[in-house]
Order: C-alpha cells, then structure tokens, then sequence
C-alpha cells in the first residue's frame, strides 16, 4: 500500500514544516504476512492518545503536549508488527524532516510504539523518541533571512497513554516526559514533562460534553 497525506502542520517541534502540505507519505510492504510489513518514507509519529488526523479528534484544537512536546513526523524506514493483542511500531530516520529540507536538518534518531488492547473499549500503550535533532538555538539571522541551525543535540523523548471507550462514556490521558541537550532558551539543557487527560458524555447522539485537561 503507499499513502499520501496532505495536511496543514500545527506542531512547533516541526517548525510548522513551512513550505510543505505533505504530512505523510510512505509505502507499506507485508513481509512473512500482512501482520507483519516494511514502511519507508516520512511517516507521521505515533505519541499520545490524540491523533494527528483531525477527524479522529473530539475537539478542534489539540491539547498541549501534541503542539510543544510530541515529535509531528520521521523520514526513514522501520517495521510494524501485529500479534494477538500487541502492536508493535519502530522507524529509524529524520526526525521533523522531509526530502525537501536542506543538509543541516539530517539528525537520525530511533522511534517506537508499543500498544495493548485489553478488550474492545479499553487498552493503552507507550512510544519513545532517542537520538540526536538539529539546536535551533545555534540558528541566527543573517540580516536577510534565518539561517538554520548546523549543530544537533541528543534527545530523549518517552510517554505512555491510555483510553476508554464504552458507550457514551471516552476517557483518555497521556503522561510525557523529554530532554535535549543545550536546546533551552538560556543555552543549557531543555527538560519537560506534562500531562494531558479528556473526558466526554454523550447526552444524545448529537450532543456530547467534553473537558480537556492539560
């Protein structure tokens, strides 16, 4: 199968991917079954319980850890395994970077994910993010234009999530964690961690309440 995304990118960690609608655009090729495939090209990340594609999501903002913390897309090659109750995911490549970009944003790094569906309505799962990304603090400006940063730093990025789904009852939530090196305001190391949790009735099949919590 390949698969072609085009979709506005609202993702600071991405720098917006200004310049480009491509969100993904990959291949997938089953291997020893259809449970288990080779991916290549730039695949769209797998953190947290709120999806990328809109339409998947209750509400029409994202919560914050989706804008400031979570990695938007890799450019690479990696594996995706089913078995029983388990998903397994990992791609090795570019972090936040397409073929369009130039030399300086070439920084490998290994993501992952790993998810358990318990039953039909409730599961949860973990991804991860290690390796190295362009510091967009060693970046300055020319007098004409932004010239982007040459030196990278090593990142770690780890979160676990889980959800419920039974009738007229979603309840959702996400623990994240991360570190990059010398990437903070001041020069020195840029550490995080956030939460984020959604909770929604549906009173009728057309009105529903929702409270998001970040």
């Amino acid at each position: 199968k390949m698969l072609l995304e085009l979709m506005p990118h609202k993702s600071y960690g991405s720098g917006f991917n200004l310049g480009s609608l491509i969100n993904q655009a990959f291949i997938s090729v089953p291997l020893t079954s259809s449970r288990f495939k080779f991916i290549a090209g730039q695949v769209g990340s797998w953190p947290g319980y709120e999806y990328q594609l809109p339409t998947a999501k209750k509400t029409i903002t994202n919560n914050l850890l989706f804008d400031f913390t979570e990695p938007t897309f890799i450019t690479g090659a990696g594996l995706d395994l089913t078995e029983g109750k388990w998903i397994y995911k990992g791609i090795v490549g570019n972090l936040n970077a397409g073929r369009v970009n130039d030399s300086t944003r070439k920084a490998p790094v290994l993501h992952y994910r790993v998810d358990y569906s318990k039953c039909e309505f409730q599961g949860f799962g973990f991804s991860g993010l290690h390796g190295k990304t362009p510091n967009f603090n060693t970046a300055a400006f020319d007098g004409t234009a932004f010239v982007p940063a040459t030196a990278s730093s090593k990142l770690n990025y780890f979160e676990v999530d889980g959800y419920f789904v039974r009738g007229d009852v979603t309840v959702m939530g996400q623990l994240d964690f991360g570190r990059q090196d010398k990437a903070a305001f001041n020069g020195g190391n840029a550490q995080w961690f956030g939460a984020s949790a959604i909770g929604a009735y549906k009173f009728a099949p057309r009105n529903e309440g929702i409270l998001r919590v970040d």
